[in-house]
């Protein structure tokens, strides 16, 4: 019967393709968008240019954006599904006015006002949808600062619940219309990176970029995560958060070191980042004293097994010269790790040999030429003159 496991595992997954591709085509329950394309696209903007809203479109559309308002305001006070359909409807309204007009005020408005209501029909992936359109359409928007609020809010939501109940991105919902309909991390991240490349000098700039990397660093991502606070420590130098940024930093490096066989200069950004942390925040270097003093024992004892990788390779290819050279370092710069010791007594074992191997078939190698050596291109300098 075992022979049979691969066949009926095909099966399952041939099922489960053909159950995302349906959700794909069809949508998640209640949305009647076939597609998930731009917000305003299927009603008149697509790439198009959003040219100027002339006088008599503008007068006609106000008595629909006024009817949106009087929507919103009504689901305002509501409660329970009946509210959440209220402003699901308000939000419809005021698309079909943003649709209806051209750039102007009101398209503005109506723009803003579709993403609060869907915000407030709890329908988040339809917001961030139009605070995206509102933001593509209007750089300068003067609701920066309430839609970077939406966004983060809607971020921490999303990585919240995907911390209590984590997914596979290819997962599909088809539960709740509150989270998007694949990948809920990776869409909690985009939104923060929006926050972070649309509003770099905006208030929660900060905010995004530390729980973008904490998000990452929760998850196991730790290169990302590292990439993140370090550019937290670069671009915000007062931001609050900037000794959990060094802190988890100096974690993260450590997580992404990967062993004497590869690059050490990580554990000399390491190494860095434990004397910032000791410079700029004593009193909570002071708080966490052990994992610091910790953690310097541990970036020296890989740096020296580093070095001493370097040796033992040289030392096993009898190039004792290489070899002493690098025990040298270790038994020098690492005399309080056990390979500083260790160094020292190869030293003393390999001291009296020859600094490379002697050559094997000596006369063999001769019957070989040996190269020209090459002639250089230019024989005088360049700023010399041609002879004429």
């Amino acid at each position: 019967m075992w022979q049979d496991a691969p066949r009926r595992r095909i099966v399952v997954y041939a099922l489960a393709i053909g159950i995302c591709a349906a959700v794909v085509a069809r949508g998640a329950p209640g949305d009647k968008d076939k597609k998930s394309e731009p917000l305003l696209s299927k009603l008149g903007f697509g790439n198009k240019r959003n040219r100027p809203a002339d006088p008599e479109t503008l007068a006609k559309a106000r008595v629909p954006f006024e009817k949106a308002d009087e929507q919103f305001q009504a689901a305002s006070k509501l409660e329970g599904d009946a509210r959440r359909k209220a402003f699901w409807s308000a939000s419809e309204q005021y698309k079909k006015v943003a649709a209806a007009v051209g750039e102007s005020d009101l398209q503005e408005d109506a723009l803003m006002w579709t993403g609060e209501a869907a915000f407030f029909a709890d329908r988040y992936p339809n917001a961030v949808r139009a605070y995206d359109e509102l933001i593509k359409q209007y750089s300068n928007t003067r609701y920066m600062d309430r839609v970077m609020a939406r966004r983060f809010s809607i971020a921490t939501y999303w990585l919240a619940q995907e911390r209590e109940d984590p997914s596979w991105p290819l997962t599909p919902n088809v539960t709740t219309r509150e989270r998007p309909r694949f990948d809920t991390f990776g869409n909690g991240i985009k939104v923060l990176d929006s926050i972070r490349f649309q509003d770099p000098t905006g208030k929660l700039a900060d905010d995004a970029t530390i729980l973008a990397a904490n998000a990452n660093f929760e998850r196991g991502k730790y290169l990302r995560a590292d990439e993140l606070y370090e550019d937290l420590r670069n671009s915000f130098p007062n931001s609050e958060h900037q000794f959990k940024a060094h802190f988890l930093g100096l974690k993260c490096k450590l997580m992404v070191y990967e062993g004497p066989e590869y690059d050490g200069n990580v554990l000399d950004e390491a190494a860095q980042l434990v004397q910032q942390i000791y410079r700029v925040f004593p009193q909570e270097a002071a708080t966490e004293k052990e994992y610091l003093q910790a953690t310097e024992r541990e970036i020296r004892l890989k740096k020296a097994e580093y070095e001493w990788r370097l040796a033992s390779y040289f030392d096993r290819r009898k190039e004792y010269g290489g070899a002493r050279m690098y025990y040298d370092t270790v038994r020098r710069e690492y005399a309080d790790t056990n390979l500083g010791q260790e160094a020292d007594k190869r030293m003393g074992e390999i001291s009296e040999e020859p600094d490379a191997p002697k050559q094997q078939a000596e006369w063999l190698t001769k019957l070989f030429p040996r190269p020209k050596p090459a002639r250089p291109l230019l024989t005088r300098m360049p700023t010399m003159p041609l002879k004429r």
